[in-house]
């Protein structure tokens, strides 16, 4: 199996430096408002800075429309993967253009970076003096001599609430959280979540420092880093370190665990996943019933069917959990076009009424049924990749008669047409299809400028090549 990685960054192309030669004429605050988030989005701090100068009044508006946000807090990239080249989504740049116009730095904004894992701005608050005392801070950093000194104020405690001392001595924004709102943190957890970030930005030194005193504290943990030694403990979750979620703190056995389970799904490696739980079958109660979603998730994107089945035979409590939590695991299964794994997860999850969704199930009854209601162009389009997606050429064909576009373009992760799409997933069958029936497979996308059959070089679908070329001759 091999793990489609693709930018889902999408470059907004608008000319800012046009956009800022004009005068504002605009007298709403709030469409001026969302100027000055489209030049975040650009990442053009100069147009922003020109913005600021001639409307001073927004470095104090919030959006209503978006639960009072400050124009601040569109300056985090929200970026949760480690692998991304954090150039392409984070904004400091921009955000101390705001800093300097006399935007205020608020605690959840500084607690929304360190959840993004958004390390340039991290960085950018550090030399700034406006990332407040705190662990996660100084791990993320990799600032392995200010950490140690945070723990000779008291013994810690595995289950100590509130923490002890040196937590409660510092500006801490986790700890201003828990104060207000009664968080059960704990001197394990707390530092648990710091080694988290220790790993995630591939500070090994850090790391360890941090894991000694949760092993001090965890005698059971203690054993099992003893078993596979310290080294080969860090090393492998730094190696892998993308895999590693900033939605919630996990135990750390548990981490390297779902690590270890994300790894073998996505190298469709099964003994390795069946092993992860029977060793860690914790994994499978209901506390980490979020965590089993996301490697259905994973295994719906990866056709991983035998994994998704696995999991869910084995007892993890999502498979009878009453009412079911929300999930994508079913729309990415159909998305992806894996069938096995949709006609899986139709017994846990309804499939939405729309129409790409219904000709992606290859339901022509109720496909038939939809336009006679409703006919929208996207639609057509959406439903005709779908139906390629999850090659039901009969729904295709009806949509094809019924105008659907066979070159118009589509996005899973980058725009370009549904001909691209299936020849990067190796759908030969579909290839064929869509040509006979006019695709032209000289259109080039546009970010790569590739046709066809570049994409299917790209991800060495060479039989999907090999017949592109041969239309080309």
């Amino acid at each position: 199996m091999k793990r489609i990685v693709l930018l889902l960054l999408l470059v907004v192309w608008a000319p800012s430096s046009i956009l800022v030669q004009e005068e504002v004429t605009m007298t709403n605050i709030s469409q001026i408002f969302e100027q000055a988030v489209s030049f975040i989005q650009q990442k053009d701090p100069k147009a922003l800075n020109q913005l600021l100068q001639k409307n001073p009044q927004l470095s104090e508006y919030s959006d209503s429309d978006a639960s009072n946000q400050t124009l601040i807090h569109h300056t985090l990239s929200y970026a949760n993967f480690a692998g991304d080249a954090p150039s392409l989504w984070s904004t400091p740049e921009c955000a101390d253009v705001l800093w300097k116009n006399g935007v205020l730095i608020d605690t959840k904004f500084c607690l929304r970076a360190l959840s993004t894992a958004d390390l340039p701005m991290i960085e950018w608050l550090s030399r700034e003096n406006e990332l407040p005392e705190c662990i996660r801070g100084l791990a993320a950093l990799g600032k392995t001599r200010e950490l140690k000194s945070w723990f000779v104020k008291g013994k810690l405690k595995p289950n100590a609430n509130p923490p002890t001392a040196w937590l409660s001595e510092t500006s801490d924004p986790l700890h201003h959280i828990w104060q207000v709102q009664n968080y059960q943190l704990t001197d394990d957890w707390l530092i648990t979540d710091a080694f988290r970030y220790a790993i995630r930005f591939g500070h090994k030194c850090t790391a360890g420092s941090l894991l000694e005193k949760v092993v001090d504290i965890n005698p059971k943990l203690a054993q099992r880093v003893q078993e596979t030694t310290k080294t080969a403990f860090l090393d492998y979750l730094v190696q892998h370190r993308s895999e590693i979620s900033m939605a919630d703190t996990l135990p750390v056995w548990e981490m390297l665990q779902l690590v270890k389970a994300k790894v073998a799904l996505v190298n469709a490696d099964i003994d390795s996943f069946q092993s992860v739980l029977e060793i860690t079958p914790s994994l499978l109660k209901q506390q980490y019933m979020r965590q089993q979603i996301e490697l259905l998730e994973l295994a719906a994107y990866s056709d991983g069917y035998v994994f998704a089945k696995l999991l869910l035979n084995s007892g993890a409590y999502i498979s009878r959990a009453n009412p079911r939590p929300k999930s994508k695991a079913l729309v990415y299964a159909i998305d992806y076009g894996n069938r096995e794994i949709v006609e899986l997860l139709k017994k846990f999850w309804e499939p939405s009424y729309d129409l790409p969704t219904l000709a992606g199930l290859g339901d022509l009854s109720k496909v038939k049924t939809y336009l006679n209601k409703h006919i929208d162009e996207a639609d057509l389009v959406g439903g005709l990749a779908l139906a390629c997606m999850n090659q039901h050429q009969e729904v295709a064909d009806y949509l094809i008669q019924q105008g659907a576009d066979v070159n118009a373009e589509w996005s899973l992760h980058e725009p370009a047409t549904i001909l691209h799409h299936m020849a990067f997933f190796g759908k030969l069958n579909m290839v064929r299809f869509l040509i006979e029936r006019g695709a032209n497979p000289t259109i080039k996308d546009f970010r790569y400028q590739l046709d066809a059959l570049g994409w299917a070089k790209y991800n060495d679908q060479d039989q999907v090549a090999a017949y592109l070329q041969q239309v080309k001759e």
